[in-house]
């Protein structure tokens, strides 16, 4: 019977007769009233049909009809024929612009609405507030109260109201809180909207008064009251106040409420109270996916993504369907915890919902695959999503400059200047750490300028990464400079420059920089103290290491990981291996990083069953040894021959345990087959390592085990396998050269090692000093006397300038007393540029053996004896002669 109009509007027409206005109205209102957008348009149909739609009665309730069904397009299209529009239909428009979110659509109304000289009323005035507060357009809000004071309207209670309301969404309190208490009634409801925007504000503790304050009122807080003030103490990190509102919510019974039980949880786990959150989760009646999402998402930010892995198997299994930022919360735990396999089938599922393309759920996926080293992956999903913005291509960079693949991180930084991206300081950051590691210093100069441009060195941390960057590409004065300009400086500004002083072996001025960011009453941090404990080791200063220790100390950091096993580095390298049991005891919980410091540290000094015996420990408390744990003893036992072969029998103990071997894992045992010419078990190796590099696309890895097995080869005698693993070497660095030419020199081939220096030569290889020593001792041994001394000679003519250092001297005067050319060693130690050592006058010494002249071997045998009082090989040579000529006497 509601829409009798719309239904018998018919068989009035063909009576001829119009139906009464009174009657469309009723119907229209009823439309209006059931919110029937169907109805409506029939309804709005049969109006035209009749010829009614010039009636301005009519017209002005089709307007609010069609905004109060949801349609603003009809609405605007009824208005725009209105000859004379009247508030009513004025408000309704501008009401439905402010309910559909179109807020500035309604500010522009409300201006024709002045135009036309319509007079606004009280829910004109409340409409136009509330798109004010919502634009926080404090301008229009205030000249809607002066005109609100003017037409006496703020007598009206919710006109009123939404005054207050507005000046708290623009956050403007004082003016909320004057208005406020002019106000006879007090609602819930108005305390209620102080306390959500003093929290949305961030005026978390105003907002907990504003509730104790409600509370002395007697004014009952609803849901909402509660959810906010809740909220500000997780924010305030405030657990007492918060457990009183808990004990007020219980007393008002709202701990069923799901959106207060929810908040709670959160509460809980905000100020890290795990038991009382899992408490009020427990006791929810019921558990939506908030709930759930909330439990998983503060176990992810406390360092728990095991236990969030879990949770999330309990929601599923209660039949649960995880939202956007469900999966974005445990795909953090998935990264946090490194669960490879987890994160692969999230995606699927993920893929299944539809939701590969959803924002928050693409970028944490490429973020996640990023993290575990799937940058295959990462750039897959990447390349799926129809827009990228800069954050998601500033992840992608940063994955793959975290994991050393600094071209396609360039690839990445270029992509996005071509498409327009426009960059902040995350990415200027990845980038500068890019540049600095590639040492390309024009582009880093370029980059500094941009973000000079860009207002980015402002930032504290972005300048402490320019000085890492110059640092970094040896450009200290600049690094410098940088620090220098920053108009305060950071602990991080410092500390970049304190390591990048200490990885350019400027130990001294890494601790004069220490002694600056002290005089600035700066606290170092635990990154500083490794580079100056470094730093320590470097200047082979055991004082200020333990000087360090003690500062570290007194900050009480002696516990951290990090410094723990710098402080086993440092001592370990003076031999106090009790300092750094001691170091490595100090920490609360090791973890294999401290457990595998000190298994080498063991190693290194050939404490092989103390090694051991940790290793073992290790295991007992419960730390899985890893790669590396294993790679320590395999390397310290190939390193010696009478315990080289037990290098095998842990490499299986390795497989045993499921640990897989690493290139490092292959150079060892490789290293172990050398030294026991084993050559046999060295192809089989050799063997493994060509399937490692076909899964292997590091390049620097590659070359490093190729060397290793032309080492091998080199020294089970097997030259032609070296020279063929050589030949195949895509790139060649120099420590492939200089092994291979060392290998021929310990066979005395002085064919090929000249050979393989013509060829560095056409390639404009530079020669360092141990491939000039091996050329001179293989010469020396075979007897070419000739060549080793053309290639002496040729040496800085040939080979871009190289200048003979003292070793290489030894070795042509070795060679000259070997072919008895005793004249020619003397004289070229009377014409040596630098003072012989005593290896030099003990080569001649030796030499004299085969010579008869006396005079020399004397004048050879003092300078012999007093170049070095702690050794006494002269005097045994010296007898040795005396005894061989029969010429004790003398």
């Amino acid at each position: 019977m509601a829409l009798s109009f719309v239904e018998t509007v018919s068989l009035e027409a063909d009576k001829l007769e119009l139906p009464r206005l009174d009657t469309v109205a009723f119907e229209l209102q009823t439309c209006r009233r059931k919110r029937n957008l169907l109805f409506a348009e029939r309804a709005h149909l049969k109006v035209l049909q009749n010829g009614l739609e010039s009636n301005c009665s009519l017209a002005n309730f089709m307007v609010p009809m069609f905004v109060d069904c949801g349609s603003m397009q009809d609405a605007q299209k009824v208005f725009n024929k209105l000859s004379k529009p009247n508030e009513h239909s004025w408000t309704s428009l501008i009401e439905g612009y402010v309910h559909s979110g179109e807020y500035q659509n309604a500010l522009d109304t409300f201006s024709k609405m002045q135009q036309d000289h319509v007079a606004a009323s009280g829910y004109t005035y409340s409409a136009l507030l509330r798109a004010c507060g919502h634009l926080k357009c404090i301008k229009e809000g205030y000249k809607l109260h002066l005109d609100i004071v003017k037409h006496g309207y703020e007598e009206i209670p919710f006109v009123s109201e939404h005054v207050v309301t507005m000046y708290a969404e623009c956050c403007y309190f004082t003016e909320a809180r004057g208005i406020f208490h002019q106000l006879v009634d007090q609602s819930e409801r108005l305390w209620t909207s102080l306390i959500v925007h003093y929290v949305e504000c961030g005026l978390d503790e105003e907002a907990l008064c504003c509730f104790t304050q409600m509370q002395q009122q007697n004014v009952t807080p609803s849901n909402i009251s509660f959810v906010s003030s809740l909220k500000a103490c997780s924010k305030l990190k405030n657990v007492d106040k918060g457990l009183h509102i808990h004990m007020y919510i219980i007393q008002e019974g709202y701990d069923d409420d799901i959106f207060v039980g929810n908040t709670l949880v959160d509460f809980y786990l905000a100020c890290s109270l795990l038991s009382e959150a899992l408490e009020v989760f427990d006791g929810l009646l019921t558990r939506d996916v908030v709930s759930w999402t909330i439990l998983i998402s503060g176990c992810v930010e406390h360092g728990l993504g095991h236990k969030a892995l879990g949770y999330f198997e309990s929601m599923l299994l209660e039949g649960v369907i995880p939202n956007p930022v469900t999966y974005f919360s445990v795909l953090k735990a998935c990264t946090a915890t490194m669960a490879i396999d987890e994160g692969r089938s999230l995606h699927i599922a993920i893929i299944k919902e539809g939701l590969e393309q959803e924002y928050l759920v693409s970028g944490i996926l490429v973020e996640f695959y990023c993290k575990v080293g799937l940058l295959v992956e990462a750039q897959s999903v990447f390349d799926a999503l129809p827009t990228r913005n800069v954050v998601i291509w500033t992840t992608l960079m940063t994955g793959y400059a975290e994991h050393g693949f600094f071209r396609e991180a360039l690839n990445c930084w270029s992509q996005m200047r071509a498409e327009g991206i426009h960059v902040d300081g995350t990415t200027f950051v990845c980038i500068s750490k890019v540049y600095g590691s590639l040492g390309l210093i024009e582009d880093g100069f370029r980059l500094h300028s941009e973000m000079v441009e860009e207002g980015c060195v402002q930032n504290l941390y972005v300048s402490a990464v320019l000085v890492d960057m110059y640092a970094s590409c040896g450009c200290l004065a600049e690094a410098r400079a940088v620090l220098e300009e920053m108009h305060v400086h950071s602990v991080v500004a410092w500390t970049s420059l304190i390591s990048s002083y200490t990885d350019h072996g400027l130990f001294v001025d890494a601790f004069a920089c220490y002694a600056e960011m002290q005089s600035e009453g700066l606290s170092p941090n635990a990154y500083t103290f490794v580079s100056l404990l470094k730093a320590s080791t470097g200047l082979e200063s055991i004082s200020e290491g333990q000087a360090i220790h003690s500062s570290i100390v007194k900050f009480g950091l002696e516990k951290d990981l990090f410094i723990g096993c710098t402080l086993i580095d440092l001592y370990s390298a003076f031999g106090f291996l009790e300092d750094a049991q001691a170091s490595f005891e100090a920490l609360s919980s090791p973890d294999a990083l401290a457990w595998n410091s000190l298994i080498i540290t063991y190693m290194d000094y050939m404490q092989f069953e103390q090694a051991l015996n940790y290793l073992r420990q290790m295991q007992a408390e419960g730390v899985r040894p890893n790669t590396m744990s294993w790679n320590a003893i395999v390397l310290g036992f190939a390193e010696h021959v009478e315990e080289a072969s037990k290098s095998f029998e842990f490499f299986s103990q390795m497989l045993d345990q499921g640990v897989l071997p690493d290139g490092l894992t292959f150079v060892s045992l490789l290293k172990a087959c050398g030294t026991l010419a084993a050559l046999g078990i060295g192809k089989h190796f050799h063997e493994r390592v060509v399937r490692l590099n076909n899964s292997d696309s590091s390049e620097s890895g590659e070359m490093i085990i190729a060397t290793s097995v032309i080492d091998m080869y080199c020294k089970c005698g097997s030259m032609r396998d070296a020279q063929l693993v050589f030949d195949k070497m895509p790139k060649r660095d120099l420590l492939a050269w200089t092994t291979l030419i060392s290998g021929y020199a310990r066979h005395g081939d002085c064919d090929h090692i000249f050979a393989l220096l013509e060829m560095m030569r056409m390639i404009e290889m530079k020669l360092d000093e141990f491939i000039i020593f091996n050329v001179l001792t293989a010469c020396s041994h075979a007897g070419q006397v000739l060549k080793g001394t053309e290639f002496y000679e040729d040496m800085s003519r040939v080979y871009d300038g190289i200048s003979s250092g003292v070793i290489h001297d030894n070795c042509l005067i070795d060679m000259y007393s070997r072919a008895g050319k005793i004249a020619e060693a003397v004289m070229m130690v009377k014409e040596m540029p630098f003072k012989p050592d005593h290896k030099t006058w003990n080569t001649v010494l030796a030499a004299c053996h085969f010579c008869v002249d006396f005079h020399v071997f004397h004048h050879t045998f003092e300078n012999a004896a007093y170049s070095d009082d702690s050794d006494g090989s002269p005097f045994i040579l010296m007898s040795n002669i005396y005894a061989d000529y029969d010429t004790w006497e003398d």
